[in-house]
């Protein structure tokens, strides 16, 4: 639909009957063209010789192209603001923890590392600590899953007008007395269609951030996990070296029993200090201490290359050399003071995985949404200004509409988008019931490591030192062998690698289930006091 307002050419007056004009500012409106001598003629002539009685001096030539270039700027202008005006907006920053994360991309790189660690770690001072933030500051995949979250954030804002189209026509020959023409179009999708897209690019920028901090959330949980397994292998590590020093000076000794002990070859061999059953315990001590020797030096090999790859695997984690590593050292015990239920709620709560599911169905209600208004059509409107040679100059508007025909393409794409709807919702379903059963899964392991913890801390290790020492004593009066006090010290030695290993089960523990919560667990974590662990030495 085209509007027009202009006005009719005049008529003609003082020329020759019957002569048609064939220049719109032809010199002499009786048959003959212009010639340069014309165009250039004095300001006079060209008045007297006009059909309106006067003529458009070349000077102002230059005013009608601004009055063009007057007339583009205003229409460009007016859909400019239109198209501003009903521009969705940028993500909005709530009060939340959450979305406080959402101001760490207008902070400098410390803050925002501060703002994506709160919670997690609480002492600065300790080696974990130092390595989380490290890990932060960095490591690769967390730049790129911030990354992906920074340019989820941009789509939104690109859910604007399409682009006004601006079409500027020359006619070298006029045409409908037309010189010069330019068009402006805008295409307008109908009221509520964008704005149901940008809330569905908004609510998947969500489910990027929500990834983003479950990269985070799973970084903390790695650190952790290797940094206790490091602690662990060193631990063993000094555990193997004293009992290898220890089985040595045994070795020793009982081959030197064994020397003392042998007979001459001239003594009877009924002498009873001889008898052939003193003679085999003393062979058999001799060789158990050497074949322990042996194995726990094969123990030490295995550990230090447990211990070297483990260093490996956190500085893989962190992101930086070794030689920037902070020393791990031993933490104080740590114990859960929360059952299943109140951690199940908190799961259910806080876990990133939960949430970025329940952003994801969102947005695919959004588009959903979106999609049904796919059967109304789209309005497109239109200014045109023309220059006219011998008339005042024309300015039309029009609007057009455009027309779903195929209507089992829209109903196809809004049954699409609610069959998706459908997946989001069942994926959401899913994200909880895998949750909660990892959730179990965790929590169980953490209450056997707590277990063991009990069982070799308080009853296990405590009696095998126990009987090491007596045996010892009984050996040193006589009354027992070299190679049961070799047994009681090897099962010393197990149980306080087994300690050490449930120890670190249980910090891993820990971690895992800060990891599936999505939470710190400080306020339910009872931290062991100097001297709570005495007799682990």
């Amino acid at each position: 639909m085209r509007f027009f307002v202009g006005a009719p050419p005049p008529k003609p007056t003082g020329f020759a009957r019957g002569s048609n004009p064939t220049a719109w500012n032809g010199a002499a409106w009786n048959g003959t063209t212009l010639s340069d001598t014309t165009l250039h003629d004095t300001a006079a002539n060209r008045t007297a010789a006009s059909p309106r009685g006067t003529r458009v001096d070349p000077r102002t030539k230059s005013v009608g192209l601004g009055r063009i270039a007057l007339h583009l700027v205003i229409v460009s202008a007016a859909f400019l603001i239109t198209a501003c005006g009903t521009s969705p907006p940028v993500i909005a920053v709530g009060d939340g923890p959450r979305d406080r994360a959402l101001h760490a991309s207008a902070l400098p790189a410390d803050d925002a590392r501060e703002l994506r660690t709160d919670g997690f770690t609480t002492d600065a001072e300790n080696p974990l600590a130092a390595l989380i933030e490290l890990g932060l500051e960095h490591s690769p995949k967390l730049r790129g899953a911030r990354a992906q979250w920074e340019a989820a954030r941009q789509r939104p804002v690109q859910i604007a007008l399409p682009p006004l189209r601006v079409e500027y026509t020359y006619f070298p020959e006029p045409m409908m007395n037309t010189r010069h023409r330019v068009m402006a179009m805008q295409t307008v999708p109908w009221p509520g269609r964008r704005a149901r897209e940008a809330d569905a690019l908004r609510h998947e920028a969500d489910a990027e951030q929500l990834a983003y901090e479950a990269a985070v959330r799973d970084l903390i949980a790695q650190i952790t996990v290797q940094y206790h397994e490091v602690v662990y292998l060193q631990r063993a590590v000094e555990i193997a070296e004293a009992n290898y020093e220890l089985n040595a000076r045994l070795a020793e000794l009982a081959e030197a029993w064994q020397a003392r002990e042998d007979p001459p070859a001239e003594e009877d061999d009924d002498d009873e200090r001889f008898a052939p059953p003193r003679r085999s315990v003393a062979v058999l001590d001799a060789l158990k201490a050497r074949s322990q020797q042996a194995q726990l030096a094969y123990d030490q090999i295995t550990l230090a290359e447990n211990l070297q790859n483990a260093e490996a695997e956190l500085r893989r984690l962190v992101g930086v050399p070794a030689e920037a590593l902070p020393e791990p050292q031993p933490l104080a015990d740590v114990t859960l003071q929360a059952e299943l239920a109140e951690l199940t709620q908190r799961l259910l709560v806080h876990r990133q995985e939960l949430q970025r599911a329940a952003a994801q169905t969102k947005a695919a209600g959004r588009r959903t949404a979106a999609a049904q208004l796919l059967a109304v059509p789209d309005i497109t409107l239109g200014a045109e200004y023309a220059v006219q040679h011998d008339q005042r100059d024309a300015v039309g508007i029009s609007v057009g509409l455009s027309l779903p025909w195929w209507g089992s393409r829209v109903r196809a794409a809004a049954e699409e988008a609610a069959q998706l709807e459908d997946v989001a919702r069942a994926a959401e379903q899913q994200a909880a019931y895998d949750a909660q059963a990892e959730l179990v899964r965790a929590f169980t392991q953490y209450q056997r490591a707590q277990r063991l913890v009990n069982l070799y801390r308080n009853v296990l290790l405590p009696e095998a030192r126990a009987a090491a020492h007596k045996i010892e004593s009984l050996e040193r009066e006589g009354e027992t062998t070299l190679g049961e006090v070799l047994e009681a010290q090897m099962v010393s030695h197990n149980f306080e690698l087994a300690l050490a290993r449930a120890r670190t089960e249980r910090f891993q523990a820990v971690a895992r289930l800060e990891q599936l919560i999505g939470q710190p667990l400080a306020d339910v974590l009872n931290v062991a006091e100097e001297g709570d662990e005495e007799g682990d030495e």
